[in-house]
């Protein structure tokens, strides 16, 4: 059944007298006194038509107020309402029923109108519809295997994706959050003191125990300089004491007892007192006078070479003690600058000349000739699972190819789930086997991210097993 919703003719209207409003486009009011479903009767003295306007129908003191396009074919005819919709036609016509009815229209007819659909659907089949009806489709059974084999295939490939995790997650187990991880040197041994010279820059490659920077203290050089000092002084003398022993043990037969006293009473007074010797000398000048034999068995030259000897003896001690300390102070100070732990290389320089340094501060970001490791994270669950030595896998991207390293987990320790902070699992090193620390390094870039995953030991049996029969039927 087919059902077709045609307009009342126009020209079958009534001209009712009734007062309208239209708003042109300009906006001027226009009145609108005589006026039918069909169309309006435009003004004289209201100048030229438009094309569109707002029409403005009164309402129990409110406007009701909608666009309409008009259309006068020749001056002084009817202006005809062009492209009316369902609702404007409705709401227009509950106005003019109730003008030519004498009735006042109520609210919930006014209310109903605007609420007509906009536009009718005609209900029958467009061409298009029917031209698509017209085709045949494909025979049954063609489209029963179709389907068949469609399901079949979906069906398969759930399975064989649930299979492969399932064997995966038997056989492997993936380890979290992987990443690169370079033997960073955290602490570079050295004394407090302020940077005197850089000797290093970024990328450069470095030896065990190179100055890497150079530290001064100056309260430790000042010490130092002191003890230079000191040293030099104490040196002078015990030359002096030296010379002045060699010079009295020379035998001089041109001197007589008197000049020789002299001499040795000169050299006593300089290097162990004053008066010491003289008073000596004197007394065994009497004794030779009045006991000849006796003053013999008294020698008051060698008694002067004696003392000279043990102030010789002491200014050897004191020499050799400023040396020592010397030479510690100087250890110290060379202690002070920031050495190379080891053979590596420096990734960044973090100081600069003149900044004090302190004992925990860190002068460079130092890389140790080892091999970079890769570590990553799994749950609490496999802590009876995992072990040192565990074969493992490796996953990196290397210029846009994926690589597979062979490794072995290193080490197995407790550590916080970097997802969830508070919360704790396990942290796992993984380092890579067959490869210098050069070759890692060229590979494994420092912090770049890794995929992970460490076979169980009956799937590592297994993946030998195939490994070697590949290898002997290849």
């Amino acid at each position: 059944m087919k059902i077709r919703h045609q307009n009342p003719s126009a020209d079958l209207s009534w001209t009712v007298q009734a007062p309208l409003t239209l708003e042109t486009p300009t906006g001027e009011q226009v009145g609108i006194s005589a006026w039918s479903l069909a169309g309006l009767e435009w003004p004289e003295d209201a100048g030229e038509c438009p094309q569109t306007g707002v029409l403005s129908v009164p309402f129990q003191g409110v406007d009701v107020r909608f666009p309409v396009r008009l259309v006068q074919k020749e001056a002084g005819a009817l202006v005809a309402f062009e492209g009316l919709s369902g609702r404007q036609r409705e709401t227009l016509a509950i106005f003019y029923r109730s003008l030519l009815s004498g009735k006042m229209a109520s609210s919930g007819e006014v209310i109903t109108s605007l609420d007509t659909p906009v536009d009718l659907v005609p209900m029958g089949e467009t061409e298009e519809e029917v031209a698509a009806s017209s085709q045949k489709g494909l025979p049954a059974p063609l489209r029963i295997a179709i389907n068949v084999t469609m399901y079949v295939l979906v069906a398969g490939l759930i399975l064989s994706i649930l299979g492969a995790s399932l064997f995966k997650s038997v056989t492997r187990i993936d380890v979290q959050h992987g990443r690169v991880v370079a033997p960073i040197v955290e602490r570079l041994p050295s004394n407090e003191g302020y940077v005197k010279s850089i000797h290093v820059e970024a990328g450069q490659a470095v030896e065990a125990g190179q100055i890497l920077v150079r530290l001064t203290d100056p309260i430790a050089q000042g010490a130092l300089t002191e003890t230079r000092a000191k040293l030099t002084l104490a040196q002078k003398e015990y030359l002096d004491v030296q010379a002045a022993i060699a010079q009295l043990e020379t035998e001089r037969p041109d001197l007589t007892l008197e000049t020789r006293g002299a001499l040795f009473s000169q050299t006593y007074a300089r290097f162990v007192g004053d008066r010491g010797f003289d008073t000596l000398w004197a007394r065994w000048l009497k004794l030779r006078e009045s006991d000849p034999l006796a003053a013999e068995g008294i020698d008051p030259f060698a008694f002067a070479i004696a003392r000279l000897r043990e102030i010789e003896t002491a200014l050897l001690a004191k020499v050799r003690s400023l040396r020592a300390a010397r030479d510690g102070q100087k250890r110290g100070l060379s202690l002070n600058h920031v050495r190379a732990p080891s053979d590596g290389i420096v990734h960044e320089v973090l100081v600069r000349k003149g900044q004090f340094y302190g004992p925990k501060d860190l002068a460079v970001v130092f890389e140790s000739n080892a091999p970079r490791v890769a570590m990553g994270w799994v749950s609490e669950r496999y802590a009876e699972t995992l072990f040192i030595g565990m074969p493992a896998q490796i996953g990196v991207n290397v210029a846009g190819e994926r690589q597979s390293i062979s490794g072995e987990v290193s080490d197995v320790r407790a550590g916080s789930d970097p997802r969830r902070p508070g919360e704790f699992g396990i942290i796992v090193t993984v380092t890579p086997l067959g490869m210098e620390a050069e070759e890692t390094k060229a590979v494994l870039r420092m912090d770049a991210p890794v995929s992970l995953e460490t076979r169980r030991p009956f799937a590592q049996k297994i993946f030998n097993r195939v490994n070697e029969w590949v290898k002997r039927n290849g």
